[in-house]
Formats: C-alpha cells, structure tokens, sequence
C-alpha cells in the first residue's frame, strides 16, 4: 500500500472510530492502563484487512501484536479484503460489523475488565495438551497485575496453573525447559508489580504510544 494511500484509508477508518487515536498510518490504538486495543489494517498491496485486536504492554515485543485478532467479515470467511479504493458505502458496512464481530473489543464503554474476560474465554477454548494460548494465559495473568487488580490476577494465576496441568510433559511454552519454570517466572513478575510498571512504561515508549491517552488515568482522577 502506497503510503498516500495508507494515510487516506487510515483516516477513513478513524471517522468511524472516534476513540481510537491514529498511532501512525494503518494503527488505530486507545489506552488502558497496561493494554492497548484498537484496529490494524493489514496491508496486502493493494488490498488490506481491518483487523480489531489488543495487545499487553506488560511484556517487552518489537511490534504492537494483534492479539485477539477479529478481521472483519461480510458473509462467510475469515476476513474480508478491502479495496484500497473502497466506497464510503461499503467501508461503513465493514466498521459496523468489525464493531458487533469483534464485541466488546470495540465497545465505547468496554475497557480492562471486559478484555480480561475475552481472554479468559479464548484460553479455556484452546486448553489442551499443549501450549497453544500460552502468550494469552500470561497476559490474562500480567494485565490485572500491573493494573493493580490483585483478586483478578490472583484468580487468573490459579487458571494458568490449572490449564498448565493438562499440558503434556513434553511440551513446556516455547523457551523453557518445563511447564514448571514458566510458571515460576510467571510468579516471579507478579510479586514486583514496579517492574512490570516500569515495563509497560518503556514499551509505551519504544512503540510511540505517548498520544494515546490513558482511559485508565482519567478514570482514576475521576473516582
């Protein structure tokens, strides 16, 4: 996508997500506290996905990831690929559905709490003999840590520990030895809350995240 191009349909997107502030072109962020959530426009050249996701500032990453992901989708399939030519028409009907498909993700009111649940959901979905959730199961684990959210990190700890008894003992997270030393670390980050602070304070920072604002702060000052 031809950087004119991706600046236009960037803006496109934003009359129809107010909340949502514009990061840089094709990344649409708004802020709570230790998670960003917003939409993605995948670029295909000349065709893009508009993709709703979040993603945990808790853990250092070299990009913003979309976690969660929902692309979205009229009629049947897994996404449905935008003109970047695309009639206001047709981009009117796809912000309406990526907001009800990707819900609450895109919900003006949802923030912190209703994003946990999402992931809470998504884990158990894909509980098994393996791994396959684990960077989510840290997440749900993480966010409310860092948010202060003590009684919910301590139930989503007793998840991770739960869903990692059914994993085989052959199959630890991927870079580590055994399920047992991932959870020790995992421990280990939710007794220094400072640090995953100061954590999600760099990664603000390394991703230019510094004009978003952070709906958390402001319902902090509010109550």
């Amino acid at each position: 996508m031809k950087r004119p191009d991706a600046r236009r349909v960037t803006a496109e997107w934003a009359a129809h997500f107010p909340e949502l502030t514009i990061v840089q072109p094709r990344l649409l962020l708004r802020r709570f506290g230790p998670i960003v959530q917003g939409i993605t426009l995948e670029d295909y050249g000349a065709h893009y996905f508009a993709t709703a996701h979040v993603h945990a500032l808790t853990t250092e990453s070299p990009t913003v990831y979309l976690s969660l992901g929902r692309r979205a989708t009229l009629g049947q399939g897994h996404g449905t690929a935008v003109d970047t030519a695309a009639k206001p028409e047709l981009l009117a009907r796809l912000a309406a559905a990526l907001r009800e498909q990707s819900a609450p993700l895109l919900d003006p009111d949802a923030g912190l709490v209703e994003f946990l649940d999402v992931y809470r959901k998504f884990v158990i979905k894909w509980r098994g003999r393996d791994p396959r959730a684990y960077h989510e199961l840290r997440d749900l684990v993480l966010l409310p840590t860092a948010a202060g959210l003590a009684d919910l990190a301590a139930e989503a700890f007793e998840l991770a520990v739960d869903i990692s008894q059914g994993w085989s003992k052959f199959d630890a997270p991927m870079g580590w030895d055994t399920t047992a030393d991932w959870l020790d670390e995992l421990r280990a980050r939710m007794s220094d809350v400072d640090a995953l602070r100061a954590t999600v304070n760099a990664e603000v920072t390394e991703h230019g995240l510094g004009s978003v604002p952070d709906s958390a702060a402001v319902v902090r000052q509010d109550s």
